[in-house]
């Protein structure tokens, strides 16, 4: 977890599309990056594709959910397998294929959009916040980031923007999006749309100009 806050920045930087996985309850994060390229693609090989995306991501990671549900003691542990299991890989393919990935564990799902500058203290917070509470989240927490737009209702209009998406396993307790959310606001953060949230009309009013 240092380590990538460390280097987010210079990661971001230094690539087309950055992203990491900030697995709960451990120090272990999983990294991704993509940059544009005219190689020719080569792709993984079908098993490769299938164990990685399918069998680990789906099959193993949905049954680790279930078992945290179950047991809940047991999720840091739980966690920390799930943050040493996927293997490290560079490969080159079309675009459609990169950026998609089958998702077949039932979640959901609030994500908020922060100022640039504010993406790694919040971030900061909510593994504080985690640590500090009884909640027991097996997802990982997302984190990206993306230049300023604008389209008015954007959530990234105006300023350059990080993402924080935190996620839990189909039934969770709503008070853990609650306490997240409060922390994103703190940071004037601003919701994605399609996602939870709580926000009213007048609230987000002096967040979109």
């Amino acid at each position: 977890f240092d380590e990538v806050v460390e280097s987010f920045d210079g990661w971001t930087a230094a690539h087309d599309h950055v992203e990491f996985y900030w697995f709960p309850h451990t120090e272990g994060c999983y990294v991704k990056y993509n940059d544009r390229t005219t190689d020719p693609t080569a792709p993984p090989s079908a098993f490769k594709s299938w164990w990685e995306e399918d069998f680990m991501s789906n099959t193993v990671f949905g049954a680790t959910c279930r078992f945290s549900r179950t047991a809940p003691g047991y999720t840091p542990f739980v966690t920390k397998i799930a943050a040493k299991a996927l293997s490290d890989r560079t490969y080159t393919d079309d675009s459609w294929r990169v950026f998609t990935s089958p998702r077949r564990v039932r979640f959901a799902e609030m994500e908020y959009a922060l100022p640039r500058e504010s993406l790694l203290p919040a971030l900061t917070d909510v593994k504080k916040l985690l640590s500090e509470g009884a909640w027991r989240i097996s997802f990982p927490i997302e984190v990206r980031s993306v230049p300023r737009d604008t389209s008015w209702l954007s959530p990234a209009t105006g300023r350059d923007t990080g993402y924080i998406a935190v996620h839990a396993f189909d039934r969770t307790d709503r008070e853990w999006f609650l306490a997240v959310e409060a922390i994103m606001r703190s940071y004037q953060g601003r919701p994605h749309w399609g996602k939870i949230n709580t926000r009213t009309a007048a609230d987000l009013r002096p967040a979109y100009p």
